[in-house]
């Protein structure tokens, strides 16, 4: 089996993540992932926390395999 994440080129981690918030504080990784999934495949769900009580800050990092999918799904 293939691994499709080790060609991932780390320096254009940013062109592949898009930052959310506003998110209610109960949302959950699966959640969002399910949500993004029509901008391509995630590889990572980020949700920002406090590091005292771990309650969601209500935002999050949402990363996909490709970025040109990412901004053909918004428009600006």
């Amino acid at each position: 089996m293939m691994d499709i994440y080790a060609s991932l080129d780390s320096s254009d981690t940013d062109k592949r993540t898009v930052f959310v918030s506003g998110l209610d504080v109960i949302t959950t990784e699966p959640e969002l992932k399910e949500h993004f999934q029509v901008c391509g495949t995630i590889v990572r769900v980020t949700i920002l926390r406090d590091r005292f009580t771990r309650m969601s800050k209500g935002c999050a990092y949402i990363q996909v395999l490709k970025s040109d999918i990412i901004f053909s799904q918004f428009s600006f």
